[in-house]
């Protein structure tokens, strides 16, 4: 009998899953080519396989398929053919038009309805297929078990899986293609695991012929041509009362230019240093190493508003100028008119743009000048990454607002400002519930006006991640790339979500993606992006992405991820030096501090890893590195509840960096804590004994997520009568006296 006649029936059998890599990026690069290619390893390679093979298709998307075989042993023969063969066919292709796979097998009880089956077993396989290398095949140790020895291959011991929607864990096996491999069974290594490894993306290594033609590199390389510079000058106004408009069409160009890729642009800093200079182009070239200068003028003329700018060429006789423009119009359309000076000063230098990189060029976001003006100047602000600027940035966005109700861009960058200050709990700046508020309805009114706008379903699912809201935050990340695929910002957030569940291969193919489809990032971004690769696992890339931020723009924020990813690549004499720079400014940071925010990760070695890396590098686990040597003044449970309770007072004058600070904390559980920077906000929330620790859960830091901490007994100044302790909390030691009320 068949496997088409056994419809109906439960059954045994084994399940492959089988996906293509990149599809949206091939579709984009060639639509026409990939489709064709596609089909031909349809027709050509899997066609024969699988009837060669016993198998049936049971369904087809649009770039994979669910596959069902009579045996694990012709699943796993299918499926090394295949990648085989695509591995050869590879070889003539480019890098950026390879086509690999991942094949996911698992045998187990399925469900037939009609042509479909149903059931753990085909979900486990789809699972596994999402954990494969690129290229790569993952079984089941059910599958291992029927195949071991019974073919040419060899496999490689991935340990247990946590899968998602499967309640027992997965142990699974790659299986090693390469013939020197034949027989082997790898067993584990404890720091190696399917998800957290770097991804190979590679060619099978299924002949020798085969081994090292692709590489990451090859695959995703940047074919950007080595093109000259641009330094863009502010532009000039003869009136006072111009400035704004002047200042305004400075800061579009610059937003504009400095996110294409194709060419170096002079930094922010730069072109305000030669506002009112008139700069020798000798000396653009000579000294700065660029090829064209952007300058202009704005002035109110009889009522309108005259703009105009000219591109200047160094390696053109005479003046330089190499194109010139003027256009007049009302004060509504002053901005629209910089739109069409952009878009002609690129088209002069035959500038590339990709799709993301025009959409900014043709954007005028607002009608109004002085509106724009602050929103770029919140926009800077914000992607400092220096928190102490998100206040001014704050005030920025809302006078942007202010003066244009409509702006939707300085509505979304205003969330993102509050967002920032919930996640990093800067109440200092803002009581982050407040913040946290703000952003949740300004991206709700957002979506109620356009429910497909990226950046604000992109703030939804970080708000959805920090809530903890991981399959929710998902499924929204996954429709809306699916909706709208070339936007970088979905591709992004896909990314982070798919981190949060533990899926790091394809969170790391996301980033890619997203890198791909993006402007250029600034350093802020960059910065990010490398954080999120290392908790997806790729610290190589990570360190490639930091090593291209120019030094001036280097973070503090930056030395401490290029620390976490040197220690990873090994480089831990690297990594302390940054730690130690970082330290410098940052005296109370402690990896306590950090340690909530991996709560979004359901998989906990992602924050273990981290410690290891942070500790290793020479970042306290407490503030000032408190407690070290310390560990026999720590007060044990007992003593903990003999503090708290009615036998003892606790008295507060001074709290952290010495600032006033008092604190109430109750019987019933309840605690509000009073500092000075607060400006008469209490913190309020509960707290607990949790064995030796005292644990808070203040909804206004951390996002609520519980803190706990240790006490130390100050032996030398303790009497019986009064004891001095040391509470050292994760932002800083409160020094306190319990004194003795009752016996």
């Amino acid at each position: 009998m068949s496997i088409a006649e056994l419809n109906g029936k439960r059954r045994l059998a084994a399940i492959t899953a089988v996906d293509m890599v990149g599809y949206s990026r091939l579709m984009e690069l060639d639509e026409v080519g990939t489709l064709a290619l596609q089909k031909a390893i349809q027709d050509e390679v899997f066609g024969p396989a699988i009837e060669e093979c016993g198998g049936r298709v049971v369904k087809t998307t649009g770039d994979g398929a669910l596959i069902e075989f009579g045996s694990a042993v012709n699943a796993v023969r299918w499926a090394a053919q295949i990648q085989c063969e695509i591995a050869k066919r590879a070889r003539g292709a480019s890098g950026d038009r390879w086509i690999a796979y991942r094949v996911g097998i698992n045998v187990g009880d399925i469900l037939v309805d009609g042509d479909d089956i149903f059931g753990e077993g085909v979900n486990i396989a789809a699972r596994l297929e999402g954990l494969a290398e690129p290229g790569g095949i993952l079984v089941s140790e059910a599958v291992f078990r029927n195949v071991k020895g019974k073919l040419d291959l060899g496999f490689a011991d991935q340990g247990t899986l946590s899968v998602k929607n499967i309640s027992e864990p997965v142990h699974a096996y790659s299986v090693l293609l390469d013939p020197g491999d034949a027989g082997k069974i790898v067993a584990r290594k404890e720091r190696l695991r399917v998800g957290r490894r770097k991804p190979l993306i590679a060619a099978v290594l299924c002949l020798a012929a085969v081994i090292g033609v692709f590489t990451a590199k090859d695959l995703f390389k940047d074919t950007a041509p080595d093109t000259a510079g641009l330094l863009i000058l502010p532009f000039e106004s003869e009136h006072g009362g111009d400035q704004v408009l002047a200042d305004a069409a400075t800061e579009m160009l610059l937003l504009s230019f400095e996110r294409q890729r194709h060419m170096p642009i002079s930094t922010y800093r730069m072109a305000l240093a030669y506002e009112g200079i008139d700069v020798p182009l000798d000396e653009v070239s000579q000294n700065l190493g660029l090829r064209y200068v952007l300058d202009g003028s704005a002035e109110t003329v009889k009522g309108q508003i005259k703009v105009q700018a000219r591109l200047r060429d160094t390696a053109e006789p005479g003046d330089g100028t190499l194109w010139h423009r003027s256009l007049t119009g009302d004060r509504d359309q002053f901005l629209d008119m910089v739109v069409t000076l952009k878009l002609g000063a690129a088209g002069a230098m035959k500038l590339k743009l990709n799709p993301v990189e025009r959409a900014i060029f043709e954007s005028a976001p607002t009608d109004s000048p002085a509106a724009y003006l602050a929103f770029a100047k919140a926009k800077r602000l914000l992607d400092s990454k220096d928190f102490t600027d998100i206040g001014e940035a704050l005030t920025q966005f809302e006078r942007a607002i202010e003066l244009d109700p409509a702006f939707v861009e300085a509505k979304l960058g205003y969330a993102e400002a509050n967002f920032k200050v919930w996640e990093g709990s800067f109440n200092t700046i803002r009581f982050t519930l407040d913040a946290l508020k703000i952003a949740t309805d300004t991206v709700d009114e957002v979506l109620q006006n356009d429910p497909k706008h990226p950046v604000a379903i992109g703030l939804q699912v970080q708000l959805l991640i920090q809530h903890l809201e991981r399959d929710r935050a998902l499924s929204i990340a996954r429709s809306s790339v699916f909706s709208n695929p070339n936007e970088p910002v979905l591709r992004y957030v896909h990314g982070l979500s798919l981190t949060t569940i533990g899926d790091y291969d394809k969170a790391i193919e996301a980033f890619e993606e997203f890198e791909r489809l993006s402007p250029r990032l600034n350093s802020g971004e960059t910065g990010d992006l490398a954080w999120s690769y290392l908790r997806a696992g790729d610290s190589d890339r990570a360190l490639a992405l930091l090593s291209e931020i120019p030094q001036e723009e280097i973070k503090e924020q930056h030395l401490r991820i290029m620390a976490d990813a040197q220690y990873e690549e090994g480089n831990v004499e690297a990594a302390r030096a940054n730690i130690e720079r970082f330290l410098v400014n940052n005296v109370w940071l402690n990896l306590n501090w950090m340690k909530p925010w991996f709560e979004i990760y359901q998989d906990p070695t992602v924050y273990q890893t981290y410690a290891e890396a942070m500790l290793g590098s020479g970042l306290p686990e407490w503030p000032f590195d408190f407690p070290k040597g310390r560990e026999g003044d720590r007060i044990d449970h007992e003593q903990l509840v003999q503090l708290h309770s009615d036998k003892f007072e606790e008295k507060h004058t001074i709290g952290p960096f010495g600032a006033p600070f008092s604190e109430e904390r109750m019987p019933d559980g309840t605690i509000s804590m009073n500092f000075a920077w607060m400006n008469g906000i209490p913190l309020t929330g509960t707290w607990r004994i949790a064995g030796d620790q005292i644990c808070r859960r203040l909804p206004s830091v951390h996002q609520g997520r519980e803190l706990c901490h240790y006490l130390y007994l100050d032996r030398a100044r303790s009497t019986d009568e009064t004891l001095f302790v040391s509470s050292v909390l994760n932002f800083g030691v409160i020094d306190s006296e319990f004194v003795r009320v009752n016996d």
